[in-house]
């Protein structure tokens, strides 16, 4: 009587086992891989210190030919104020601001003109006046951060 697979028969298998090799290999190579980058970003940092000021307050400003564009806060309906001219914040408006300042700049010569704003107003707001001033020729702009009040 042959006896069928399965029958009584058991055949000799080998323990089954996992190679760790190439594991090990993987891992090796991540702690590599993170060392270096982890060197490259630290070598990558450069220590900058931003320019003091000895005194902001002792720079003079000629009241009678300054230029000075101001931004106006939210509260006060948004917008820039040149003189007694107050301009919106629309594209319209920034064309206008523009030639304004054209205008006084001819009237007073080549002075830097002061755009101020509160150092709280974000730079969205501050921009239109730099280009506005940038469109109409100013080759010199400088930014007055006026401080919150109680400081």
């Amino acid at each position: 009587m042959r006896r069928g697979r399965g029958q009584g028969h058991r055949e000799a298998t080998a323990p089954i086992r996992s190679n760790m090799t190439p594991m090990i290999d993987v891992v090796f190579l991540l702690i590599i891989f993170f060392m270096l980058v982890a060197e490259m970003s630290r070598a990558r940092l450069v220590d900058l210190e931003p320019p003091r000021l000895s005194d902001p307050a002792s720079v003079e400003i000629d009241a009678e030919r300054a230029v000075i564009v101001q931004v106006l806060p939210e509260s006060m309906g948004g917008g820039y104020r040149l003189g007694d001219r107050a301009f919106g914040g629309d594209a319209a408006s920034l064309e206008a601001l523009g030639a304004a300042l054209r205008e006084r700049m001819l009237a007073v010569g080549d002075v830097p003109v002061l755009v101020r704003a509160s150092h709280a107003e974000p730079y969205e707001r501050v921009a239109p006046a730099i280009r506005a001033a940038g469109r109409a020729g100013v080759t010199r702009v400088q930014l007055v951060a006026l401080p919150e009040r109680g400081t």
